[in-house]
């Protein structure tokens, strides 16, 4: 008997995740668009506490079911369709854009459905192919210009070639980058949204050390993410 009602015990509570990462175990009495209202797990005749809904992040109520909040930053944009993205918490990456249950997300969806560091992240990532995409198509066309000109100007040719694979080897890191930092934020999301609370990803990375001169020197390589 003691063991049983341990156990509906330990399944019957809530949990209140923070957007400060602070989780508390406790008994949700009431939720408005505004405010929640709650008992602490340990001492439910205790006082009952309040906290505004832009504080939390997630709540894990005792029947298994989870609810993601939207950070609210701007009171005048339409998110009467943010309710129907959460039934399907898949998000996906097509390009450079992120979608969800088949929805393209503009910017201002992005602003409310990730963290301020998924957001900064995918905006800089974004930034990284655009530039490496327009690098590696403008390599190859002065590569296509020289072999034009090859016949007629064979050194001219020669150098537009040079210049093309330079600048085209040039776009592709940023490409692989920013690809590789969108889909660390299209993981961290799925992640995060599903309740998983430690995950490690692998991602290409700039990585930045000081040199003997004092100044920073960049080069490209394999980061390591561990997300808890």
């Amino acid at each position: 008997m003691i063991l049983f009602f341990a156990a509906v015990s330990s399944y019957a509570q809530d949990t209140i995740v923070f957007r400060n990462g602070d989780e508390v175990q406790a008994k949700i009495l009431e939720v408005s668009d505004t405010e929640m209202k709650y008992y602490l797990w340990d001492n439910l005749n205790g006082p009952v506490y309040k906290k505004n809904i832009s504080d939390i992040f997630m709540v894990k109520y005792s029947s298994g079911y989870k609810e993601v909040y939207d950070k609210v930053k701007n009171d005048s944009y339409n998110k009467s369709y943010i309710p129907s993205l959460r039934e399907n918490n898949v998000m996906t990456r097509n390009r450079s854009y992120l979608g969800i249950n088949g929805k393209q997300l503009t910017d201002e969806d992005l602003r409310f459905l990730l963290t301020p560091d998924e957001y900064k992240t995918f905006m800089s990532a974004r930034n990284q192919r655009k530039f490496g995409v327009a690098g590696f198509c403008a390599g190859l066309g002065v590569c296509v210009i020289g072999g034009v000109i090859m016949a007629n100007n064979p050194t001219g040719g020669i150098i537009c070639l040079i210049a093309g694979e330079i600048i085209t080897d040039i776009g592709l890191p940023f490409v692989f980058i920013g690809n590789g930092r969108m889909n660390w934020v299209v993981r961290n999301y799925n992640a995060r949204v599903n309740g998983e609370t430690v995950s490690m990803t692998f991602h290409p990375s700039l990585i930045s050390s000081p040199n003997i001169a004092g100044s920073n020197s960049y080069c490209y390589g394999l980061g390591m993410t561990l997300s808890f």
